[in-house]
């Protein structure tokens, strides 16, 4: 479901994306198989949609812009503009787990940040940027569903914005610097803890 106009998007918690002419908003339905791998491994479901999201924009501009994902579920630029986001509902009856994916993303509007024209030159279809995006996110499931998570984690990393970052994180009651390094196989952050050189997953 594609539209033109949205007024009462949701984001993560409480947050609302309103969504001007010229900015892609839609929603993707669709179920999942339980034998399904990926219906073991939900919270990659954001993360495919986040990758095919920035594959879709590669492929109208030929890899031209610097596009990147801000972990979970955030598309930004590289100087720290936001200008996408993704939000994953799924709801079971215990046999089929049934999935609304939605997606907005400042295409050829002006603001409230920036957008895709802005940052190319050029207009974009969004139609078209609609399509290559499905396109992209039902390739990864399959191939997803087909190879495990691993081959996807390399993938995902390579355009983040976090790899390497220093953060704080918190153990028991300490805290301390770590560095993030991947995505571990419950989609949670994976990051080296710096004080005892051990793996930590955070959320």
């Amino acid at each position: 479901m594609l539209a033109d106009v949205q007024i009462k998007g949701r984001g993560r918690g409480k947050n609302h994306w309103i969504s001007p002419v010229g900015s892609m908003c839609f929603s993707l339905h669709f179920s999942l198989h339980p034998t399904a791998y990926l219906t073991k491994k939900l919270p990659f479901v954001q993360y495919i949609t986040a990758i095919a999201a920035v594959q879709a924009v590669d492929a109208l501009n030929g890899s031209k812009l610097d596009i990147h994902i801000k972990w979970p579920n955030d598309i930004y630029t590289s100087d720290g503009a936001k200008i996408g986001g993704v939000l994953v509902n799924c709801s079971s009856n215990g046999s089929v787990t049934k999935l609304c994916v939605g997606v907005g993303m400042n295409v050829n509007n002006a603001e409230p940040t920036t957008s895709l024209a802005k940052l190319s030159g050029k207009s974009f279809d969004i139609s078209e940027l609609a399509k290559k995006l499905c396109f992209y996110f039902a390739e990864e499931v399959e191939v997803f569903n087909r190879c495990g998570h691993e081959q996807f984690v390399n993938k995902f990393c390579s355009r983040w914005l976090h790899q390497d970052k220093i953060v704080k994180i918190t153990v028991g009651s300490i805290n301390c610097d770590a560095v993030i390094k991947t995505i571990d196989s419950d989609g949670y952050l994976g990051v080296l803890n710096l004080a005892n050189q051990k793996f930590v997953s955070v959320q």
